[in-house]
């Protein structure tokens, strides 16, 4: 009886979220359309946009003169060893610290023992996954495709407010929530 009345409130939830999502993406097609971004868009600058390092459409991005294939090839190697480091801890401490699960007596002193590792672990996977994405696979694409704009994240280790976090520890997305989400809304706004 309980799972039969969680599904309609489920279903209301998945059809507002998908409302939303439909929403922003037609606002977002009709403040390109009014700001005049989408004249004589070609193919060439789809792809681009599609592979650049940026979530917010542009016809001319700045760029850099030449290619560097050395970092090209330094961050993407980067990457890959920041990714085989995640591996090599999730299977380091998930496989043998939970292996017992369910197996042995639990206690009090398994638990906190499970909260400190898990703490770490995830405190780690968070900035291998950090330092993966936003320095090594986007730095890797904006050197590739000459995209000279590299701001991806800001001192985000020394904001002392979660909201300053926020804002700075990922400027791709911030970027686009504050073009086509924030800015729309503050313009539609009566006073």
């Amino acid at each position: 009886m309980q799972v039969s009345t969680l599904i309609p409130w489920y279903l209301v939830k998945f059809l507002a979220n998908k409302h939303k999502i439909v929403f922003l993406s037609i606002y977002a097609t009709y403040m390109l359309i009014c700001n005049g971004a989408n004249k004589n868009a070609t193919l060439y600058n789809l792809v681009y946009f599609l592979f650049a390092p940026t979530l917010i459409y542009r016809h001319n991005y700045p760029r850099t003169k030449k290619i560097n294939w050395r970092a090209v090839i330094s961050y993407f190697l980067q990457f890959i060893g920041t990714i085989f480091c995640m591996f090599a801890t999730i299977r380091r401490f998930v496989a043998n610290n939970y292996a017992s699960s369910g197996i042995e007596p639990f206690n009090a002193k398994t638990l906190l023992s499970s909260l400190l590792v898990t703490g770490c672990l995830g405190m780690s996977l968070m900035f291998l996954g950090w330092y993966g994405l936003l320095q090594c696979w986007l730095n890797g694409w904006a050197e590739m495709l000459r995209f000279a704009d590299r701001m991806f994240y800001d001192e985000w280790w020394t904001s002392s407010q979660f909201s300053k976090y926020f804002r700075k520890w990922n400027l791709v997305v911030s970027d686009w929530l504050h073009t086509y989400l924030y800015q729309p809304i503050n313009d539609v706004r009566i006073c």
